[in-house]
């Protein structure tokens, strides 16, 4: 005859939250101290791309993090899209007990510029590989944002077609010899003030480095500090100096000195 009891077993239960305790102060700080571990990751092993300036994680990156929460990806479906030109795949995220903690789906197809004449296993794949970044997005998206990254996953970003902007030519040779002129007139008229450090900084970069505008700006720069020293020093009165060693050893302190070092 089996004895009955009154005796309460307790057993034990899975946490509500991914990341254990359901205080929301501990959730953060748990969350928090995972966003640290994967920014050395993700950084360490270049899992992100950067498109228009921001970091976009990696399928792999994903993958990564849910690996550290007990998260991984299952797809469940993929099919022909409507048009029959490309995939839409489906994809669970799922703990290591089976919980269901986010699902997606993503399209790929030949209608998109970069996957217009691709293979369509290529597709195919693509369409999973989104629909993955998609579902742990939605389970772990905040992690992510915590580490600083774009919530976005960078293979839901389109191709980035911004029209890269043309280099100006160096500086020519004449506008050269003329902030050298300058440089010397100025430490004639104020020996005190470090102008070479001071024309550097106006013009953000060296003089080794210099296009055509940015010299234009610093000859105009200069010639202002000049004016300030009254009619004595115009601008368009100083005497250009003999030979191109002065010149030269002008530009050469006002050039960065810390990319002279590599030079050299």
């Amino acid at each position: 005859m089996t004895e009955m009891t009154d005796e309460l077993v307790v057993r034990d239960q899975a946490p509500v939250t991914l990341f254990g305790p359901t205080d929301p102060t501990l959730v953060l700080e748990r969350m928090s101290e995972i966003a640290t571990a994967l920014v050395d990751v993700i950084n360490q092993k270049h899992l992100y791309k950067t498109i228009s300036g921001r970091k976009h994680i990696l399928v792999e990156g994903w993958t990564t993090l849910g690996a550290m929460l007990g998260v991984t990806p299952h797809v469940v479906d993929v099919r022909p899209n409507e048009t029959g030109d490309g995939y839409i795949a489906t994809v669970e995220a799922r703990t290591l007990d089976g919980r269901i903690v986010g699902t997606a789906q993503a399209e790929c197809s030949r209608s998109e510029k970069t996957w217009a004449n691709r293979d369509s296993y290529a597709i195919r794949s693509m369409a999973q590989t989104r629909a993955i970044s998609r579902t742990l997005r939605a389970a772990l998206g905040m992690v992510v944002v915590f580490a600083g990254y774009e919530a976005t996953p960078a293979e839901e970003m389109p191709a980035d077609d911004t029209p890269k902007q043309r280099r100006l030519p160096k500086a020519a040779a004449g506008q050269l010899d003329r902030i050298s002129n300058l440089l010397i007139a100025l430490n004639d008229q104020a020996p005190t003030v470090n102008w070479k450090i001071w024309a550097r900084e106006i013009a953000g970069v060296g003089a080794d480095k210099l296009d055509v505008s940015q010299a234009a700006s610093l000859i105009h720069a200069l010639e202002g500090e000049l004016a300030k020293y009254g009619d004595a020093a115009q601008a368009e009165d100083i005497p250009w100096p003999d030979g191109e060693e002065v010149i030269e050893a002008e530009l050469n302190e006002f050039a960065d000195p810390v990319e002279d070092a590599e030079n050299h």
